[in-house]
Order: C-alpha cells, then sequence, then structure tokens
C-alpha cells in the first residue's frame, strides 16, 4: 500500500514476513448449537478506506450514530442515524495525517459528544457543534507515530483523559503509551509517557485490579503479549506487566467474560486467526490465554451480549475472509465455534450498538477495501421457548388490530411499538389468544419498527417491521 509506517496497518505488514491471504472468502458454515442471527449486510458508502468505526449520539436524537477513520483521505466521518438502523449521507470533517483510529468522548463538559484520533505525531480533537458537526481538529503532540486511542478518567477528576500507542516507524522506538491529561475543557496538558511490555499498537481502559481506577491494557504486536499498566490513582502508571496472548495481538477488549465481577482481556490475533482469552485472578494479573477460532486476519474485537443472555460474546472484523465472526459465551469465559456474517472487502474494526432500537445489540464495520461501513442488524430471539414468527397484517395506523404469531407468548407481561427515539419503547394494549398467538393494538405515537414481546422468560424481537402508516 505504500505505507512506511508499522500498521498501514501493522498486521498488513507483518504478513509481508510470509504470511499469504485466505483463499477462503464467503460465509462459513455455521455451527450447531447456540446462534446468532443477524440481517444481511446494509451497506453504506463511507470516506477513502475507513479503518476504525465507533458508535455514539452525534446530534442528541437519541440514537446511536456512526464515526468513522479514514486515513487515506485524511478525515473523519460522521454518519447520522435516521432513527431505524439505516444512516443519511456521509459528513467529512480533516483530521490531520493519516488517522487510523477514533474513540468517542465529551471531551469539554458540554453534554455531546467529541471525537479523538490520532494522526502520526499527534493526538487531534474535534469538538461537536451539538448536531453531529465537528469543529476544526485541535492537535496535540504525543511523541511517536501513534495507532490507537482510548479516553476515560484516569486521574478522578472528572474529566475525560486520552491515552495513545506509539509503536513508531517498524517499531523502533521506546514502546511508548502516551498519556495526555484533560484540563477540564477539551485542551490537554502535555503528554506523559510511560514504557509498555512490548511494542503497543492497541490500547484499552478498565479497572483490572478493582481499586476504583483506570488501568491501561495494550496489545503489543513485537513479543505477542498484553502488557497491563496499573494506575497509582493519580494517572501515572507503575511498570508494565506483561502476559502471553497470540501472535499479532493488533486489537483487545476489556469486560467480566466469566461473571466473576472482575475485567477479563480479549485479543484478536491477526496471524494465528484466533482470539486469546486471559481472565483476570482479581488482581491485574491474568491466568494463562485460552485461544478460540476466528475468522481469516482477525483486525479487531468487540464486546457484547449479542444473543440476549446475559454474558458478554466476542464479535471480530476479519480482514482476510470479508466476514465478521461471533462468538458466543458459554457463560464460563469459554466460547462456542464461531459463526460468521458477510461484510464488505477488508473489514477493520468493528462496533456494537442498538443500532435500530430494538433493545438487542448491532454491528457495524468498518470496510478498507469497500470503502464503506457494513451494518448488521441483529434479530436474534431470545434464548428460551419465546419466539415472534410473523406480524398481520404488516403495517397500519394507530388502532390497528395486529396479530402476532409465535411461540411462548403464555405469561407475557408486555408488548412494546418504537417510539420516536429507537431506545424507547412505547407499550401497546394487547390479549394473548393462546400460547402462540397475540392480539396487539398499535399504540397512539407509535413509528414503524419492530414489535417486542416480553415475558419473565426474556423478550422476542419481530423479525420484520410494523409500519405505522399515517402522522
Amino acid at each position: 500500500m505504500g505505507c512506511v509506517r508499522v500498521g498501514c496497518r501493522w498486521s498488513r505488514g507483518v504478513r509481508w514476513w510470509g504470511l499469504g491471504l485466505a483463499a477462503a472468502l464467503g460465509v462459513w458454515a455455521s455451527p450447531v448449537g447456540a446462534q446468532v442471527e443477524f440481517l444481511p449486510a446494509q451497506s453504506v458508502p463511507i470516506g477513502d478506506e475507513p479503518e476504525s468505526v465507533a458508535s455514539g449520539d452525534m446530534d442528541g436524537d437519541g440514537d446511536l450514530d456512526l464515526v468513522t477513520a479514514n486515513p487515506n483521505s485524511e478525515g473523519v466521518s460522521v454518519l447520522l442515524n435516521r432513527g431505524d438502523g439505516s444512516f443519511g449521507p456521509a459528513w467529512s470533517f480533516a483530521a490531520g495525517d493519516i488517522p487510523y483510529s477514533v474513540a468517542l468522548g465529551d471531551l469539554d463538559g458540554d453534554g455531546d459528544l467529541d471525537v479523538a484520533t490520532d494522526s502520526f505525531f499527534y493526538v487531534l480533537v474535534l469538538l461537536n457543534n451539538g448536531d453531529g458537526s465537528l469543529a476544526p481538529a485541535q492537535s496535540f503532540a504525543a511523541g511517536y507515530p501513534l495507532s490507537s486511542v482510548a479516553l476515560g478518567d484516569l486521574d478522578g477528576d472528572g474529566d475525560l483523559d486520552i491515552v495513545t500507542t506509539a509503536p513508531g516507524f517498524y517499531g523502533l522506538n521506546n514502546a511508548d503509551v502516551p498519556v495526555l491529561l484533560n484540563n477540564g475543557d477539551g485542551s490537554f496538558a502535555p503528554a506523559q509517557t510511560f514504557t509498555a511490555g512490548d511494542i503497543p499498537y492497541s490500547v484499552a481502559l478498565g479497572d483490572l485490579d478493582g481499586d476504583g481506577d483506570l488501568d491501561i491494557a495494550v496489545g503489543g504486536t513485537f513479543l505477542d503479549t498484553v502488557s497491563v499498566l496499573l494506575n497509582s490513582g493519580d494517572g501515572s502508571f507503575g511498570l508494565a506487566q506483561t502476559f502471553a496472548a497470540g501472535d499479532g495481538p493488533t486489537s483487545l477488549a476489556l469486560g467480566d467474560l466469566d461473571g466473576d465481577g472482575d475485567l477479563d482481556v480479549v485479543t484478536a490475533n491477526v496471524l494465528d486467526n484466533d482470539v486469546s482469552v486471559l481472565l483476570n485472578s482479581g488482581d491485574g494479573s491474568f491466568a494463562p490465554a485460552q485461544s478460540f477460532a476466528a475468522g481469516d486476519g482477525p483486525e479487531s474485537v468487540a464486546l457484547g451480549d449479542l444473543d440476549g443472555d446475559g454474558d458478554l460474546d466476542v464479535a471480530t472484523a476479519n480482514s482476510d475472509s470479508n466476514n465478521l465472526s461471533v462468538l458466543l459465551n458459554s457463560g464460563t469465559g469459554t466460547f462456542d465455534p464461531a459463526q460468521s456474517f458477510a461484510v464488505g472487502r477488508s473489514p477493520q474494526s468493528a462496533a456494537l450498538g442498538d443500532l435500530d432500537g430494538d433493545g438487542d445489540l448491532d454491528i457495524a464495520t468498518a470496510n478498507s477495501g469497500s470503502n464503506n461501513v457494513s451494518v448488521l442488524q441483529n434479530i436474534t430471539q431470545d434464548a428460551s421457548s419465546l419466539t415472534i414468527a410473523a406480524l398481520s397484517p404488516g403495517g397500519g395506523p394507530v388502532g390497528t388490530e395486529v396479530i402476532i404469531t409465535g411461540t411462548g407468548f403464555t405469561g407475557t407481561t408486555a408488548v412494546t411499538f418504537r417510539l420516536g427515539f429507537p431506545q424507547r419503547r412505547i407499550p401497546a394494549e394487547f390479549t394473548v389468544l393462546s400460547d402462540t398467538e397475540i392480539r396487539a393494538v398499535v399504540p397512539a405515537g407509535a413509528k414503524t419498527g419492530r414489535i417486542t414481546v416480553e415475558t419473565p422468560e426474556g423478550q422476542a424481537v419481530s423479525p420484520t417491521v410494523f409500519l405505522v402508516v399515517g402522522p
């Protein structure tokens, strides 16, 4: 691709050492067992070669929008959600030299989400004007060429600070993790640098030792490790501890994978085609990594409860197989065989969020090879006997009687329709006719969207939207 920087991306460069491109492109056969289900991916055009995607409410209308970092067009793009998981045309904003990573948070304390990205030697901050448009970028020096950014309150003063990683040119630097503390107004003090135990490529923040402050975890791509830097409580950090991961951990995420109340680590290992799970011992040290197969060339990993069973599942964006892998959690931090879903070409990043307002987590991927974002809407039914099979009719005005057919309706406690803000629901009058049939009445204020049935066992979401006609 003509880049000299380690990580154009790093994972692409490391493949020059002998890793060939995968031959299998397309969707794998689904394994037997627990399943998650998505509608076919929708494609949304975006800037040139998007490398990173994040979700957040950028315009304050209650739904989740998307932001991407686009290194070849040297900018970030904002995609505003129409409220149903579809998106308007991209707005583009200049963001210095080759931005690779993007993070969202309220950096200036005005109540809306701002954007932080890396730009070679600088961290860039683009403050939100309140409507999803962004002010010109402010730059803050951070040292060597950068590869990722994360936001969190590191010094306990109530505002969001920035952590980035500095792998440098071909990894030839001091393995720095620069920390920029927020002055409270979206400007930042000069970077403090802390040494990782390996060439740092990706970063995540979380309380790893249970003392109430945010620690740093970085994926190291030279020795194939996770480095953990524990917070002293004031935004300074002790010596890095290193823990072995898989081959080429280009991305990592933190979450309680085994349900014991502390944060574990999962890495996407681009050269092993798998993920490594490191379970926390409770003090910020970790058990030996367990490996679970993913797709070909997993560049990015994200965590969320994708099947609605209360534990965190794993999603990876796989650049060589042009798909997304989902590994469902057994509940103990071990994972079922991966299911795969087709997305655009060369997906580099994945973000999770309820994009269509139906109460479950959807997935967006940034696809550098097809210059777009893929949106996969989750239609997984609850892991119980509760299912929705069909709606009749499929649309109508307020007051329409809708027959919902499915299974497990005995004991239904609520039937809800979508409000104007997709994260909000409006209850409907309903009658349970049998275990397989409900009659519901479209309530005033309902908008086009999926219908949800709730029981003490969980909830089910209709596989199709109900079209509300009229005002």
